[in-house]
């Protein structure tokens, strides 16, 4: 017997993906518009093809998603820079620990060459 099942969570997984795909896009922002704008218009002056309706008032609208498209990309953008610029940060501050404690020996080691040579120096 073959199961359906896998078939049919794979269907519901590329449809949540073109869901969310859809909403990131802004068309589902723009699709409702439309909607909104179809139903808010006067009974007297609603369209009689709703589809004709969509063609000539696209364009309005496909802006709009090409705006939103490129807002929602920019928003993350701005967002993986925050990141970013935080780790720099840590990382900066870890490298300064790093450079002070390599002073430090390298001070210490220079201070012990100093003793000793004096030490030379004197029992000469």
């Amino acid at each position: 017997m073959v199961s359906i099942v896998p078939n049919k969570q794979q269907r519901e997984k590329e449809t949540e993906i073109f869901r969310n795909y859809l909403e990131k896009s802004g068309t589902i922002d723009a699709l409702t518009g439309w909607i909104r704008k179809a139903i808010e218009t006067p009974a007297e002056e609603r369209p009689i093809d709703p589809e004709n309706f969509l063609r000539k008032n696209w364009n309005q609208w496909n802006g709009n998603v090409l705006q939103t498209a490129i807002r929602n990309a920019l928003q993350q953008t701005h967002g993986e820079l925050v990141e970013v610029l935080k780790e720099n940060e840590a990382l900066n501050e870890c490298i300064g620990r790093f450079e002070a404690i390599a002073l430090r020996r390298r001070l210490s080691a220079l201070e012990a060459s100093v003793a000793a040579l004096k030490n030379r120096a004197s029992k000469s």
